[in-house]
């Protein structure tokens, strides 16, 4: 995603968590993969229609 935007960016692990629980860790990792998934679509669709918003 930043890439796409032209940003030079690099994670930064950590050991430790703001979540406490599986539950939430788990919560957590669908919501950011549901949202890296729609990025993706979008990126295709802006692709093959050629719109930038």
């Amino acid at each position: 995603m930043a890439k796409d935007e032209g940003i030079d960016a690099y994670s930064s692990p950590t050991k430790t968590s703001m979540f406490k629980t599986t539950k939430k860790r788990v919560e957590f990792l669908r919501n950011e993969t549901v949202e890296y998934i729609l990025y993706k679509c979008y990126k295709v669709v802006q692709h093959f229609t050629d719109i930038n918003v």
